[in-house]
């Protein structure tokens, strides 16, 4: 039996889809110094919570879908602005202040949804295993992509060989996604060929370029660790 109810898991990939998805780097950027910004970013979030409850149970079950929906939309808004205005978080790094914003928003969906209100409605069409699957996914495409980013920054190596822009990115989407599939398989050696693949791939510039390798080292790392751990938490627990 899942520990998470349907409504909580649509509502953490209106989250997913709110915040990464639906989010471009330029936005993401450009809303912690433009309250314009901000504000369309909070309204892109506001039409995916209305659409979704609206797409997923119709009109009759809207009263108690619309009021969680709006004070997630409300928690949203009060963590974000206060991340705006508050200077005290640039004292904080920026990986810092991602994980806190990160975990706040998904905690705060976990308590309204679950503890506080916990509405009984239920999808007929939809079972709770293809919502945590769908969850799943959309998890460890473009936010695992952005979380490496942001986290690993730092270490962050610019290759001299060409590359097509925006290659590396489907590439970890892919990995991960068949890494996922693999998991529920029970093919757990599967998993080691489509990394041994992709090293074959950057072999020579592994070889040559140590502070590369060790880059390629730790995404590859944070690869794995990340589609674990997102499949363990959605999909099974």
């Amino acid at each position: 039996m899942s520990l998470l109810n349907n409504i909580t898991l649509i509502l953490l990939m209106c989250h997913v889809l709110g915040d990464f998805q639906f989010q471009t780097q330029e936005m993401a950027d450009v809303k912690t110094k433009s309250l314009s910004a901000l504000a369309k970013h909070l309204l892109v979030h506001a039409l995916v919570l209305a659409i979704f409850p609206i797409l997923l149970f119709g009109w009759g079950s809207l009263s108690e879908v619309w009021l969680l929906s709006l004070l997630v939309w409300f928690s949203h808004c009060i963590v974000d602005v206060a991340k705006f205005y508050l200077k005290s978080w640039e004292a904080l790094s920026h990986e810092v202040v991602y994980i806190v914003d990160q975990l706040t928003h998904i905690g705060l969906i976990i308590l309204l949804s679950e503890y506080i209100f916990n509405p009984s409605i239920t999808l007929s069409f939809i079972s709770v295993d293809t919502l945590k699957w769908v969850l799943l996914f959309l998890v460890i495409t473009k936010p695992a992509n952005i979380s490496f980013k942001i986290v690993f920054q730092k270490y962050q190596f610019e290759t001299k060989t060409q590359t097509i822009p925006g290659a590396g990115a489907v590439i970890g989407n892919l990995e991960r996604v068949l890494s996922a599939i693999f998991l529920v398989m029970n093919q757990i050696t599967a998993i080691g060929f489509i990394y041994t693949a992709k090293s074959i791939a950057r072999f020579k510039e592994i070889e040559e370029n140590k502070g590369f390798a060790e880059y390629y080292l730790i995404g590859t790392l944070f690869s794995i660790l990340y589609v674990v751990a997102a499949y363990f938490i959605i999909i099974v627990v």
